[in-house]
């Protein structure tokens, strides 16, 4: 059913999936929906290559056949631009580096062409560097795959890199929404002008 949520001036019109049905939950999970999560060496299974773990998700949510399968996982393996994809898919997460495995849970969640890609913190584990490449990548995907991204994050450096609209939460209530450029420069609640102010400066 439909769901008018009013935030400001602006109506959302969207689909109450608190109470859906678990058949409801699976149509839409990978396929409309998908997720990357914080630690991908925790949300990973250890005892499954990267490239079964991808395949599963096609094995579960496709009728394609093994060999297409295989295919298709080689191809968004070399999409998320890992090195030596043959090797990638036939690894163990714990075989693998940090931005590595992040790039997997990415290959994972947009295997199935997602319209909506949640993001909740997917570099905070990562060093600088590798953190830039990730927020690279996913910002790249995003404009080729047509997707929306829910980014999760405390970071306002990663919200300055990525955002277009901010949402700011206090104790789980949206306290301020708006355009980047407004909520950064010129914050109108209480708790978001304390956030920002406690962000460090030079």
């Amino acid at each position: 059913k439909s769901l008018p949520v009013q935030h400001g001036q602006i109506l959302l019109q969207g689909e109450d999936i608190t109470h859906a049905p678990l058949s409801r939950l699976r149509e839409l999970r990978a396929t409309r929906m998908s997720m990357i999560f914080q630690e991908p060496m925790t949300a990973l299974n250890p005892v499954m290559t990267c490239g079964d773990q991808i395949d599963e998700v096609l094995a579960q949510h496709t009728r394609l056949s093994p060999a297409d399968r295989k295919k298709k996982v080689l191809g968004i393996v070399r999409e998320v631009l890992l090195p030596d994809p043959e090797r990638m898919v036939a690894s163990f997460p714990h075989q693998l580096s940090g931005g590595q495995r992040q790039r997997i849970m990415i290959a994972m969640a947009l295997v199935l062409d997602p319209v909506l890609l949640i993001a909740d913190e997917p570099t905070t584990a990562l060093d600088v560097t590798t953190q830039a490449q990730i927020l690279k990548l996913v910002l790249d995907l995003q404009q080729r795959h047509g997707a929306g991204v829910l980014f999760i994050t405390h970071d306002f450096g990663v919200v300055a890199e990525v955002a277009q609209r901010v949402a700011v939460l206090r104790l789980g209530d949206m306290v301020e929404v708006g355009d980047k450029h407004d909520v950064l420069q010129r914050p109108q609640h209480a708790y978001t002008r304390m956030l920002i102010g406690a962000v460090p400066t030079l």
